[in-house]
């Protein structure tokens, strides 16, 4: 936080639904002070302040994830690994593929290699820009899939009862 208070770039922390009462406190007290920092507890608009940011700073839950590289954002995330890996194993996976950069929860702690990592990110490349390009089209792809399973059942059901109703 009070590396913001030199820079000309906003900072908006979406806290969430998790933060202990005296975490939010100690982040509200910090940010007091400086003009450019707004913190809120929740935004039901997420997705439009993603789509208009420079870059994320999160935890790689699932949603902020997608919008992420739905959005082609550059993002640091710094996952937690209890009560569950699973943004931790997203995080580190999207990172080997070039697509983020993620910091573990203890070294973000440090403030000058925390410091160091969201200046990398300033300069890092979108996701849309890796070798390994992200693959957006998993729900068209279900549904390929799935209508092809469909017709499958349907002629083999078909054949064994031509008299049946087909779905």
């Amino acid at each position: 936080i009070k590396e913001g208070r030199d820079r000309e770039t906003r900072y908006l922390f979406v806290l969430g639904p998790f933060m202990t009462e005296s975490e939010r406190f100690e982040i509200s007290a910090r940010a007091a002070n400086v003009p450019n920092i707004t913190i809120v507890d929740f935004l039901a608009n997420l997705e439009t302040l993603v789509a208009n940011a420079r870059a994320i700073i999160g935890m790689c839950g699932y949603n902020t994830f997608c919008e992420v590289m739905s959005f082609d954002k550059r993002a640091l995330f710094v996952p937690r690994t209890a009560p569950r890996r699973e943004q931790s194993i997203r995080a580190y996976r999207a990172e080997e593929f070039g697509w983020v950069n993620v910091l573990d929860i203890e070294e973000a702690k440090n403030p000058s290699r925390f410091r160091a990592a969201v200046n990398q990110l300033m300069t890092s490349a979108l996701p849309s820009k890796a070798v390994a390009r992200p693959d957006l089209e998993g729900l068209n792809r279900i549904c390929a899939l799935t209508e092809i399973l469909l017709d499958r059942f349907q002629s083999v059901q078909h054949a064994a009862y031509p008299k049946t109703a087909r779905l």
